[in-house]
């Protein structure tokens, strides 16, 4: 896979963006199905053989080689329902859902995934490019950018790397749910949505881990999240003028204890506090009955503007949170923190103290 001269064979080494087609391979895509009026795929294995590719140079506009080397590729279909399918070790995508120039009025195309398992594949577990109604129940999108590829004798990743993907390309992207589903332990973020007009899509009693990378990164409107659990950071969440488009955690458990994590390593971000949620200064964002634990060296969110609404916060010694906002309700907090500029409605204990 990748870029290989078209005469002799060998690999051709590339300075990105290379994207000549004459020197482009491609291992192929295992089930493309293109303007069918329904297809349901169930109850199979489909192994991409990752480790045996022979990888030629970086294919690409900007990183990794971006060459078809997918699961399952479905592209404008009236209806599609993936069930029971295990779709692990490809060099790309296990599953890559596209639906071209949707105008944002377009009439749903639901797209429907149960109890499959997306893992080991090199650049996503599931790309989401294009589309109206997207579900999955029971899914697991994990390990993204973790398989070894022998000739190269390292790991095989390309970014973004995540979980789950959402990146509208000439299209849109919305009216996704993901119920009961994993994303743990990829080498990007777990969920991403950072690009394209990306919005509505809702997460329930869903399990983020992030590892060496951000757990969620949800940065597009309507996104919400009820009775989900996240270890390691999230970074991102949208902010809006509008808190009914502004990200929502409901119910929502935030954590940094390495003893719910495969590898041991909780990712804590960038910023040196290390904070579980890293919003900056994103407004409207809402946290309702929110539990937030930072005693592994962790800090409590870093925001200015954030909604804290009946939450309950905890952190440990050495560090300081910056859990700055609007406080409604009845909160919380034990730990080393500056609120500064934040306003209190209701009622707010600080280290048993009540805050005016």
């Amino acid at each position: 896979m990748g870029a290989f001269h078209p005469v002799t064979g060998a690999a051709r080494l590339t300075r990105l963006p290379f994207v000549d087609y004459d020197y482009r391979a491609d291992p192929g895509i295992m089930i493309d199905a293109s303007g069918c009026a329904s297809l349901i795929v169930e109850h199979v294995e489909l192994d991409g053989n990752l480790a045996e590719h022979v990888i030629g140079g970086k294919w690409s506009v900007d990183e990794g080689w971006q060459c078809y080397a997918h699961g399952i590729h479905t592209v404008s279909n009236d209806r599609v329902t993936i069930r029971a399918v295990h779709a692990h070790h490809f060099a790309v995508d296990a599953m890559m859902q596209v639906d071209h120039r949707l105008s944002p009025n377009a009439a749903s195309r639901p797209v429907t995934l149960m109890d499959c398992t997306f893992e080991y594949n090199a650049r996503q577990g599931l790309s989401w490019v294009g589309g109206n109604a997207l579900s999955a129940t029971g899914c697991k999108f994990n390990h993204t950018g973790r398989a070894r590829n022998i000739g190269l004798d390292r790991v095989l990743s390309s970014p973004p790397g995540a979980g789950v993907d959402l990146e509208a390309e000439e299209s849109i992207v919305r009216n996704g749910q993901f119920i009961d589903c994993e994303f743990v332990n990829n080498v990007g973020a777990g969920v991403l949505a950072a690009s394209g007009p990306v919005q509505d899509v809702g997460f329930s009693g869903c399990r983020f881990v992030g590892t060496t990378a951000w757990s969620a990164w949800p940065d597009k409107p309507g996104f919400r999240f009820d009775d989900c659990t996240f270890l390691g950071a999230v970074v991102n969440p949208y902010g809006d003028g509008d808190a009914s488009r502004a990200t929502q955690f409901h119910q929502c458990r935030f954590d940094d204890d390495p003893a719910g994590s495969p590898t041991g390593q909780v990712y804590g971000g960038v910023n040196l506090d290390r904070p579980l949620v890293d919003m900056s200064n994103r407004e409207n964002v809402l946290f309702d009955l929110c539990t937030f634990r930072a005693t592994r060296g962790s800090a409590l969110p870093w925001s200015t503007r954030a909604i804290y609404k009946d939450c309950t916060m905890q952190q440990g010694t050495g560090v300081t949170g910056y859990p700055r906002g609007r406080y409604i309700g009845r909160n919380s907090i034990i730990g080393k923190v500056d609120i500064n500029g934040s306003t209190i409605g209701g009622t707010l204990q600080l280290n048993g103290r009540f805050q005016n």
